[in-house]
């Protein structure tokens, strides 16, 4: 992959797909293009665009897994307080808990599986409010959720950080295992929607189906699936995942 950042690079990229280099706020030099990206990009030119700093911080309760990740981000010079891998499972209530030993990269194990499992250790818990203020993060980006049948819980636990819309925008897992067995996604949506967050359908085709209001009993089938929601206050963001819906 080319890992040659620049605006010239993002520049050759439009030039590629047919796009000129002097677009103001979803227009180009030549057409009003009815691209949908250049419709809702709310800029002037990329000029504008400038490196940010980034903070990433990756929650791992597996102890194998953590030590192979500590392994990655040293061949790949992730150091420092850019990025910060923590040692933790995370759920709606801090603590400490069991949780399952197996080999680097094992999926499909989280903390319901500790009472199933012949090798435990203890781990710290943690919720999404206590990582928010130890860290000091005023707001998340982009947060991904895996626990493998804990997501609902892992956003209980972070219920005042959403209330506060100090998450732009997250993703998480729905199906059959875990603490979704006995959870409810359509009350998770409400609950978001109450909040100011809209949710769909992540789907296969990189396009997304509405969830928020748009709510169908067959829905409740708990298949393997991915739900993306978006602050409603992220106006252009939350105009482009409408856009992916049809809307």
């Amino acid at each position: 992959r080319n890992t040659n950042y620049s605006v010239d690079n993002v520049y050759n990229q439009h030039e590629l797909a047919g796009l000129t280099r002097n677009y103001v706020c979803g227009k180009n030099d030549e057409t009003e293009s009815d691209t949908t990206m250049l419709q809702i990009f709310n800029c002037t030119t990329m000029e504008d665009l400038h490196p940010k700093p980034v903070r990433g911080f990756c929650i791992e309760p597996m102890m194998s897994t953590v030590d192979l990740l500590n392994q990655t981000f040293d061949a790949l010079g992730y150091v420092g307080p850019a990025v910060s891998l923590i040692h933790a499972a995370m759920s709606s209530v801090s603590g400490q808990a069991r949780f399952p030993v197996s080999a680097a990269g094992t999926e499909r194990l989280g903390l319901k599986d500790a009472d199933s499992t012949n090798q435990t250790i203890v781990v710290q818990v943690l919720t999404l409010s206590d990582l928010v203020r130890e860290e000091n993060i005023p707001k998340i980006d982009f947060l991904s959720i895996d626990t493998e049948g804990n997501d609902m819980q892992v956003i209980l636990g972070g219920i005042q950080i959403f209330a506060a819309h100090a998450v732009r925008y997250f993703q998480f897992e729905y199906h059959q295992t875990g603490r979704w067995r006995t959870s409810s996604l359509q009350d998770l949506i409400e609950l978001l929607d109450q909040f100011g967050y809209d949710c769909y359908w992540a789907l296969n085709s990189g396009f997304l189906t509405r969830l928020t209001g748009c709510w169908h009993d067959d829905y409740t089938a708990k298949q393997w699936s991915n739900v993306a929601c978006i602050s409603r206050r992220e106006i252009i963001t939350n105009q482009l995942m409408q856009s992916l819906a049809g809307y």
